[in-house]
C-alpha cells in the first residue's frame, strides 16, 4: 500500500513537472528585462520619459565615430510566466536605455558608465544599447564615455575617459 502511494506520488510529480515545463519554455521568467526599443516600451506601458543627448555622435581614439540616439526611461520590470513584461511595486528603480546606432566595430573598444554611481549601476554595452539602472530619475543624467587603453599593459584596467554625454529630460 505504501509503495503504491509513493509510486502515485512520483507519477503525479513527474506529470506536474512536464505540464509546467510545457507551458513555461521561456527561460527569462523572473529575470529583469529592458525594452529593445522605445516603441516596445510604450506598447508595454513601461515608458516614462525621453532624454535627449547633448550630442548624437562622438569620436574615439582610433577616429571611428559612434552614433547614439535619444534615450528613454522606463519602469524596471521582470518577465512573467509567459515571457511578457511584469511591473511590480516590489521592483524599485528604472531602466535608462541609450540606443547605439549599429557601427562596424570588430569589438567594442568603448564603454559607458554613469557618473553618479551611487544612483545605480550600468550593465555594459549590448549589441544595440546601453542600459543603466538608476534608483532615481533625475532631470539630467551624465554618462562617461570610456575607452580601452591602447597601451596593452593596461587595457580595460586603466580605461581612458574620453567624454561626458549629458542626457536631458524632455
Amino acid at each position: 500500500m505504501v509503495n503504491l502511494l509513493i509510486n502515485r506520488f512520483w507519477i503525479i510529480l513527474v506529470l506536474i513537472t512536464l505540464t509546467t515545463s510545457c507551458f513555461n519554455d521561456d527561460k527569462r521568467v523572473g529575470n529583469f528585462g529592458d525594452s529593445d526599443n522605445v516603441h516596445d516600451s510604450r506598447a508595454n506601458k513601461l515608458f516614462i520619459e525621453t532624454y535627449f543627448p547633448d550630442r548624437f555622435s562622438f569620436k574615439l581614439i582610433d577616429s571611428s565615430i559612434v552614433k547614439i540616439d535619444t534615450a528613454w526611461a522606463e519602469s524596471d520590470w521582470i518577465y512573467d510566466k509567459i515571457g511578457k513584461p511584469l511591473k511590480s511595486d516590489s521592483i524599485k528603480g528604472y531602466n535608462f536605455i541609450i540606443p547605439i546606432i549599429k557601427q562596424d566595430f570588430k569589438s567594442f573598444k568603448f564603454s559607458f558608465s554613469p557618473i553618479d554611481t551611487l544612483n545605480g549601476i550600468g550593465y555594459g554595452i549590448q549589441e544595440s544599447k546601453y542600459v543603466f539602472k538608476p534608483k532615481v530619475l533625475k532631470d539630467t543624467i551624465k554618462i562617461l564615455v570610456e575607452q580601452k587603453n591602447p597601451d596593452t599593459t593596461y587595457g580595460w584596467t586603466r580605461p581612458i575617459i574620453k567624454d561626458t554625454i549629458l542626457f536631458i529630460k524632455n
